[in-house]
């Protein structure tokens, strides 16, 4: 039998690290489908930054 010994403190960042490096590419749909169902407040504090980031990408989106 095969004993494997692993930092404790490590487990959850290995296990999602694992997870994703052996589901990367349903991950990054869920990911992307999630993104594009997001919705901005135009009256947060980072509205003028948002704003400057997208006239420097020429996005002309609300």
């Amino acid at each position: 039998m095969t004993r494997l010994f692993n930092e404790p403190a490590a487990f959850a960042d290995e296990m999602i690290e694992g997870f994703v490096a052996s589901h990367s590419h349903w991950v990054a749909r869920r990911l992307a489908s999630e993104r594009l169902r997001c919705t901005f407040d135009e009256s947060s504090a980072a509205a003028g930054k948002v704003t400057l980031s997208k006239d420097y990408e020429g996005d002309t989106s609300s």
